[in-house]
């Protein structure tokens, strides 16, 4: 008899070893939040503009810039390099439905580039198979902290005088020959919503080191309204809740639990949701937005500790590719893990082969697999993906390494060796 899919979930989320892709924010303590409750009250912009600055010394000598959302970040970058109706962006058909929203906030026209089979990112080849005259910006994705073959991209768009905007969203501080991401193209994007590499529950920044499209975009930037109360208070609360709670329950308990309380009453709405649609709907909120300087403050804390986390990270990852030595063709990694070219800093695990479907079914008892992403193009939507512009089969190899994807998350204080050897039980099929 099938076990109904309520019950498999229910059980998922009673149980305590269950792991997600949400870091929470177990370390912060009554002073930490006593902070960000005064700055809810009473915001405070230079808290903002410290934040911005430690980012920035993060990836390199440009400016950062923060955001409610890097989607709104993007957007606010389209809007200064002056893209109009009719222009084409190409975007990688592995991407967030708020990517695309955000270009047909501006009119313009999204097209879709396949995906490198080595790096999960934007290719070269995907991108000079859909250039046209019309093309006026170019965004090359780093996915899963891979850093994507990029120079390529950037010399081409150099040619044809076309922008290069680097989303790493799901990259922080990987390296390509040495250069961290972010330093390619004209400008980056990096989010720091709760599933990013950087967890200020909602957020994003815009980096460059292009000082007159930095001094536009900070114009606007400074004119932007503020989030409504409302959600700023939902943001908090969710905040105050993970802190109290997240060393007794894991992140699928807390998420679904929030989700739950979300749809009974709007102002448990942590989240800005309203942006995963194909049509341009009234925002409960302004689009784009200023970052509260209570998540300024989050950063500030995130950032400190950033250091240990990174390199935790690049050790998490050594030691994954050393257990699969004995696995024979059970885990296919991609090649971009073995590459001395690439200094990578993961935020998730990746691979995609044959049967991927079973090996993510394998890992559901403990994994939350409902996050795996880009197991198609354009994720994070309920609708049909051809209501974005995306016509089936236009980007094949991004639809099969998307069908077969699995990811493991890296949870932070865990015994890494008994961790790897539950993952690598499940998959050969041993309990």
């Amino acid at each position: 008899m099938k076990i109904p899919k309520l019950f498999i979930l229910v059980r998922n989320i009673i149980k305590k070893e269950y792991y997600g892709f949400v870091d929470l924010h177990i370390d912060l303590n009554n002073d930490h939040l006593s902070k960000m409750k005064s700055l809810l009250r009473s915001p405070n912009n230079d808290v903002v503009k410290e934040y911005e600055s430690l980012f920035a010394s993060l990836i390199g000598s440009g400016e950062s810039i923060s955001y409610a959302s890097a989607r709104m970040g993007f957007y606010s970058l389209m809007k200064v390099y002056g893209i109009k109706e009719g222009d084409e962006i190409i975007l990688p058909a592995a991407t967030c439905s708020v990517m695309v929203n955000a270009v047909l906030r501006i009119g313009a026209k999204p097209v879709y580039s396949d995906i490198d089979s080595d790096t999960f990112g934007s290719s070269i080849e995907g991108v000079e198979r859909v250039l046209t005259k019309h093309t006026k910006m170019i965004v090359a994705q780093h996915s899963f902290g891979i850093p994507c073959d990029i120079q390529p991209i950037v010399k081409i768009a150099n040619k044809r005088n076309i922008i290069v905007i680097e989303d790493c969203a799901l990259s922080l501080e990987s390296k390509r020959d040495g250069i961290k991401v972010g330093n390619f193209g004209d400008a980056s994007i990096f989010s720091t919503d709760r599933s990013k590499p950087l967890n200020t529950i909602t957020g994003g920044m815009v980096y460059s080191k292009n000082r007159v499209i930095m001094k536009k975009l900070r114009k606007m930037s400074d004119n932007l309204d503020e989030l409504p109360k409302e959600k700023q208070k939902a943001l908090f609360s969710y905040i105050t809740y993970v802190a109290k709670y997240g060393n007794i329950l894991n992140s699928m308990r807390i998420t679904f639990f929030l989700s739950f309380l979300s749809k009974l009453h709007p102002k448990f709405n942590a989240f800005l949701d309203d942006d995963f649609s194909s049509i341009v709907l009234n925002s409960t909120y302004s689009y784009p937005s200023k970052l509260p300087s209570f998540l300024a403050y989050l950063g500030i804390l995130e950032i400190n500790k950033w250091s240990k986390t990174l390199h935790y990270r690049k050790f998490f990852l050594s030691d994954f590719i050393k257990s699969t030595d004995n696995t024979g063709k059970v885990i296919n990694l991609p090649v971009s893990y073995f590459d001395n070219s690439l200094e990578i800093i993961p935020h998730r695990i990746v691979w995609s082969q044959k049967e991927g479907r079973g090996q993510r079914e394998s890992l559901s008892n403990f994994i939350n697999i409902s996050w795996t992403w880009f197991l198609k193009p354009i994720i994070s939507t309920k609708e049909s993906i051809s209501n974005f512009y995306y016509v089936k089969g236009s980007c094949p190899r991004s639809e099969k390494i998307g069908a077969n994807m699995v990811n493991v998350p890296i949870p932070n204080d865990i015994n890494t060796e008994i961790y790897i050897n539950k993952i690598m039980c499940r998959i050969k099929g041993q309990k």
